[in-house]
C-alpha cells in the first residue's frame, strides 16, 4: 500500500503543507480515512474492478490501484488518485522499487475507467502494450472485465521506448 496513495492522500497532502491541524480536523480527517478504507476493502472482497498506476522493474509488475468507484474524475474518466511520481516516492520509502531512480526510467501506464464507455483502459508505453504477459497481469491483478481498451499513452515513455523512432 502506498504511503501517499488512497484514502491517506488528505492527509499527506495536509502533512507536506505543514499546516497545524486541530485534534477535531484530525479526528474527522482520520474518521474519513476510516470510512474510506473500509468503502475499500468491501469492494475489493466485492471483486469490484480497481483504477491503477503501474511500472515494469526488471520484468516484475510494480502497481497500485484503488477500486474504480473510489477513483478520481478527470473529465470523462476515473484515475487513481495520486500521481505517478508521489507513488514511486512512497513506493521507494516502502522499498519496493529502487531508490535513485526515477519513475520515468521504467516502462509503466495506469489503467483508467471511461464512464462514458462504461470500460476500463490501459494507457501505457510501447514496452507493456507488447509485452502480452504484462498485460494479462495487469487485467488480472486490477480485475478489470473484459473487452479493455488498450492505448498507448506518449505520456508514458520508457528510456527504451524514448530512442525509439515512433
Amino acid at each position: 500500500m502506498a504511503v501517499c496513495g488512497g484514502s491517506w492522500t488528505k492527509l499527506c497532502v495536509i502533512a507536506m503543507k505543514k499546516k497545524p491541524v486541530t485534534p477535531p480536523a484530525l479526528t474527522a480527517i482520520l474518521d474519513e480515512i476510516q470510512a474510506t478504507n473500509k468503502r475499500i476493502q468491501a469492494a475489493r472482497k466485492a471483486g469490484v474492478a480497481e483504477v491503477g498506476i503501474f511500472w515494469v522493474v526488471d520484468g516484475k509488475l510494480i502497481y497500485d490501484g484503488t477500486p474504480w468507484t473510489e477513483g478520481v474524475g478527470r473529465g470523462q474518466y476515473k484515475t487513481y488518485p495520486t500521481s505517478n511520481a508521489q507513488l514511486w516516492t512512497s513506493l521507494q520509502r516502502l522499498g519496493a522499487v529502487p531508490r535513485g531512480k526515477k519513475h520515468e526510467g521504467y516502462a509503466r501506464g495506469r489503467v483508467a475507467y471511461n464512464t462514458a464507455a462504461e470500460q476500463f483502459a490501459i494507457f501505457a508505453d510501447h514496452c507493456v502494450l507488447t509485452d502480452q504477459t504484462i498485460l494479462e497481469q495487469v487485467i488480472r491483478e486490477l480485475r478489470l472485465p473484459t473487452p479493455v481498451k488498450i492505448g498507448r499513452d506518449d505520456a508514458y515513455r520508457c528510456p527504451r521506448c524514448s530512442g525509439m523512432k515512433q
